[in-house]
């Protein structure tokens, strides 16, 4: 293997966490649908903060094959920045698509107070979360479920 190639497996490994997949899930979609929010378990330590606004949608309701507008702030006091993500996590399937690539969006944010708008395709029925990751990779920090599926995602 060549230094160059090394090199360039090292920088596509840098940069890949920290880009928004999705760029599929734009509009051209009719979200003319507005989903109530249901905000369900959340786990924030340390002053950080998801909030919803809005969900808008391809339907009222979050079901599979629609696509979703996630619009909110956040605030992040726990980390200088993070990757914000919306993903969905069903406890029946573990192989739930809309963790593939093209179906979840993300984004790196810094420290302090901000907003997002994040799209995702719901592949099947589960609990979709918004979720704080270190921005170079490891382990949710912070999550908040809603309009959860699944009874262990709900509020208590």
């Amino acid at each position: 293997m060549s230094i160059r190639t090394v090199f360039l497996a090292a920088i596509i490994a840098i940069v890949a966490p920290h880009t928004t997949r999705g760029a599929d899930l734009t509009p051209p979609y009719d979200l003319s649908h507005t989903v109530p929010v249901q905000v369900g378990k959340a786990v924030l330590h340390d002053g950080d903060n998801i909030v919803i606004d809005s969900i808008r949608g391809t339907a009222d309701t979050l079901s599979a094959g629609n696509v979703y507008r996630v619009e909110g702030h956040y605030k992040l006091a726990s980390h200088a920045e993070a990757n914000l993500s919306i993903s969905v996590t069903s406890s029946e399937d573990p192989h739930n698509d809309s963790h593939a690539p093209g179906r979840i969006e993300s984004m790196i944010v810094d420290e302090g107070d901000g907003t997002f708008s994040l799209y995702f395709r719901m592949g099947n029925s589960g609990s979709a979360h918004l979720s704080f990751y270190p921005a170079h990779g490891g382990e949710s920090f912070a999550s908040v479920y809603f309009n959860a599926t699944d009874a262990w995602a709900r509020a208590d």
